[in-house]
């Protein structure tokens, strides 16, 4: 089937549909990853007593949001009744595809995010030492030796993950059916329908994100209150899951729609 046949304006429409209909399902099915990536998190900052995520934490974190990720693609595949969608589904073969193309993935993005808040913590820190550790000065404003070049590297590179993502926008959703589907094979589907996932990702995403942002404000203001960090890890992880639920349906529609695959009634077929 052609990529034109992949419309944003629809596929919006199509995602924010399957969303509220099947939100009922959410807390059952979130459930256990939800509460694994709140411990991650907890714990992550109560050892580090940093507010930024560590690499190992980010990565933890791969594991339940994937698991979930692939049990909501099965609810939007095969409905809630189906084998496979459960809050613990077994790890057999369609499983275990799955996890080794979702740990490229999502662990390939929690590495370059971490280089990007690294990257930003740095920044900052030698933004205060104002010259005493190599800073130099360029047309009279001052520059600190490697950030621009690094910083480059990090544009270069977010961009190449997005390029990889979209190529692979596939890989998911198909291992999620049960199908043994490749790499090679997304980057052949997606050809041509790149360009309209992204604009609709950031039509579903991005007024997410914002709506999150302003209604995790009060638990940031509460944890700040008490001196707490629960109550904005909770926030976080609401949102993010929100988001993974969004994004899996915005898989599962690009998919079927794009390669014009039907599914089957089990998904381990």
């Amino acid at each position: 089937m052609s990529a034109r046949n992949f419309e944003v304006v629809n596929s919006f429409t199509s995602v924010a549909t399957g969303f509220f209909e099947n939100a009922k399902y959410l807390p059952r099915l979130a459930a256990l990853p939800f509460v694994l990536s709140v411990l991650i998190a907890f714990l992550d900052r109560t050892l580090t007593h940093s507010p930024l995520p560590s690499l190992g934490a980010q990565l933890l974190s791969v594991i339940p949001q994937a698991l979930f990720a692939m049990i909501w693609m099965r609810l939007l595949f095969f409905g809630p009744s189906a084998p496979g969608v459960t809050a613990l589904p077994g790890f057999g073969p369609a499983e275990k595809n799955f996890f080794s193309a979702a740990l490229i993935i999502y662990g390939l993005g929690a590495v370059l995010v971490q280089f990007a808040l690294s990257a930003v913590s740095m920044s900052d820190l030698q933004g205060h030492v104002n010259g005493q550790m190599g800073s130099m000065e360029m047309d009279g404003m001052p520059m600190h030796p490697g950030m621009g070049g690094f910083g480059f590297i990090l544009f270069f590179a977010a961009l190449a993950y997005m390029v990889f993502s979209l190529a692979a926008f596939f890989v998911l959703p198909a291992r999620a059916a049960g199908r043994n589907y490749s790499f090679r094979q997304s980057f052949k589907d997606t050809n041509g329908a790149k360009f309209r996932i992204f604009l609709a990702a950031m039509i579903i995403f991005i007024p997410t994100e914002i709506a999150g942002s302003i209604a995790a404000t009060p638990f940031l203001l509460i944890s700040r209150a008490l001196d707490a960090v629960m109550p904005i890890i909770l926030a976080e992880k609401a949102v993010t899951y929100i988001v993974l639920a969004l994004s899996a349906g915005l898989m599962v529609e690009a998919y079927k729609t794009v390669t014009g695959w039907t599914p089957s009634r089990n998904p381990t077929t």
